[in-house]
């Protein structure tokens, strides 16, 4: 296909709102439409970026002039936004989690072949500077194959109570597990074969947020690795970082630690704090400089030059089914 791709986004919440940014942003795409349920959020976002503004998804999935979609409304809202957006013959770009069900996982990668489109998750971490590198490191002769891994990814508190509208039909399971589930399977080049998970419930019911407050799972692999995945929404909020990540990998031939809180600067003034590197705002010289912006201008190379995503449907497909058996382990011990 000719660039520029002509895109749209599909849910303009914090992180629609950045997909908008790095969509306009880049020369072998214009961002042509967005669309919300807010009708305010529409013309606030559509005025800045001077292109049509949408308050039904099916009006994109229906503007011949629109070749591709990203789609960021909230976890539990991807399926029917895909399925129009598809069926349409349009490219799509979904956010982690794909889907929250496994028959509707399958059922988007059946549509997406059949629609011989481009369908890419979002599952940035891959993008990620030290990920690759450590990604690089571990497929090395010299240091695997993986025996065992750590991976804690969690949230202060104030992400499901202030930040999420929406948490109640989510949960760290699907807000944070998909991408330490993602990038284990990266990591050790392989697919769980048995997941067993233990959780906690009760914080955050206490505060009117009906999900899962903590979990770990441990995942073990059909080459025989294992790893200890850990999940949460309750890390108090007077924590430096919303962010509370940790990563350990230990092969034949090598250790790996990362702990990606600390790759910033610390700041003290009325409290301590590891900021977050800017994300949804421009740097200092005007550009556009994180890696969450590089799976989107991927999407955007991969409808342009004819080639597969690196993430496609089908990745999107065995994360929904892995942390499925999460809940199915949760629940029935």
């Amino acid at each position: 296909m000719p660039y520029p791709v002509r895109v749209a986004v599909v849910g303009l919440g914090m992180w629609g709102q950045t997909h908008a940014l790095a969509f306009d942003d880049y020369a072998r795409c214009d961002l042509v439409a967005v669309c919300d349920l807010d009708s305010e959020r529409v013309q606030s976002v559509a005025s800045a970026y001077g292109c049509r503004g949408y308050m039904d998804y099916h009006d994109v999935a229906t503007d011949r002039e629109i070749d591709a979609v990203s789609i960021a409304t909230p976890d539990a809202e991807h399926f029917e936004v895909a399925v129009a957006m598809l069926a349409a013959g349009k490219h799509v770009f979904i956010e982690k989690p794909l889907v929250m069900r496994v028959d509707q996982a399958e059922k988007l990668r059946e549509l997406g072949r059949r629609a011989e489109v481009v369908a890419m998750v979002d599952f940035q971490n891959r993008w990620h500077p030290s990920y690759q590198l450590i990604k690089k490191a571990v497929s090395k002769d010299s240091f695997g194959p993986l025996i065992h891994g750590y991976m804690r990814l969690a949230n202060a508190i104030t992400v499901p109570l202030n930040w999420l509208s929406w948490a109640s039909t989510s949960g760290p399971q699907w807000f944070l597990l998909p991408h330490i589930v993602d990038l284990m399977c990266w990591f050790f080049d392989d697919i769980p074969c048995e997941v067993y998970a233990k959780g906690h419930r009760g914080i955050l019911a206490r505060h009117g947020v009906d999900s899962w407050d903590a979990m770990q799972v441990l995942l073990t692999f059909e080459r025989g690795g294992f790893t200890t995945l850990e999940t949460s929404w309750v890390v108090p909020a007077g924590a430096p970082s919303v962010i509370d990540s940790h990563l350990s990998l230990y092969g034949h031939g090598g250790r790996i630690e990362f702990d990606p809180d600390h790759v910033g600067p610390e700041i003290t003034e009325e409290r301590l704090s590891y900021p977050w590197i800017p994300v949804g705002e421009r740097n200092l010289y005007g550009k556009l400089d994180s890696f969450v912006y590089a799976p989107m201008q991927t999407f955007i190379d991969c409808i342009t030059d004819g080639i597969d995503p690196p993430t496609g449907l089908q990745e999107g497909l065995i994360n929904t089914l892995i942390i499925d058996a999460v809940m199915h382990s949760l629940e029935s011990g």
